[in-house]
């Protein structure tokens, strides 16, 4: 009897996975490309989470070992992937990403990217120093923001127009800033930052798989 290996053991999962997902990438072929390529993403996160669960509850079970492979196979998908996109902190203009996330054992440090999409008109956005932000991961667990350092340079401390603290960035300035919040719990896999008292915030989402944006090695 011919011995089957791991290779095609790998192979014929991989082969199984795409097979279920494809109904539901084939559901939304009328979105953009884009949209098609962060619903597979979703569902390999979701893949990945279920498959820790598993090992959490049953770490000496029967298919303990197919689920570790698998976790380490589906990690792989995404070892390159690309940096997520700017999305909008608010409707004057300021779009903001994760830039890199640094999860250690008692901290982690995520450094935002937000920029002025405007060449010649300023424009404000809620300092962050007085309105926290919410780290929220992929099991629904939050984290609240901690120390987010001084000032970044260039940045003028102003009030907007509700007499609120603001940072105001001028026309076409990027600037980083890197927010701390408690250590991530095990099981993690990504997730997204957002404020906690403004819903007109696009979350900015982070991935612990993908090796652009994390900064640990």
């Amino acid at each position: 009897m011919q011995r089957i290996t791991r290779s095609a053991c790998l192979a014929a999962g991989s082969l199984l996975l795409m097979t279920s997902f494809a109904p539901a990438l084939r559901a939304q072929s009328n979105n953009p490309p884009s949209d098609t390529f962060q619903t597979a993403q979703r569902h390999i996160y979701a893949a990945i989470a279920a498959l820790q669960t598993y090992l959490q509850d049953h770490p000496t079970g029967r298919n303990a070992t197919t689920a570790r492979l698998q976790v380490k196979d589906l990690e792989a998908l995404n070892t390159f992937a690309a940096a997520p996109p700017f999305v909008p902190m608010n409707g004057w203009g300021i779009n903001w990403h994760i830039l890199s996330i640094d999860p250690q054992e008692d901290v982690t440090h995520v450094t935002l990217e937000i920029a002025n999409t405007s060449e010649s008109t300023s424009a404000g956005f809620r300092a962050l120093d007085h309105f926290p932000l919410i780290l929220v991961d992929n099991r629904g667990q939050s984290y609240p923001s901690g120390d987010v350092g001084s000032l970044p340079d260039g940045v003028d401390a102003v009030k907007d127009q509700y007499g609120d603290p603001s940072w105001l960035l001028h026309g076409g300035q990027t600037i980083t800033v890197t927010v701390d919040f408690p250590p991530l719990q095990p099981g993690c896999t990504g997730g997204k930052v957002l404020f906690k008292d403004s819903s007109d915030a696009t979350p900015a989402t982070f991935s612990l798989l993908n090796k652009k944006q994390l900064t640990r090695n």
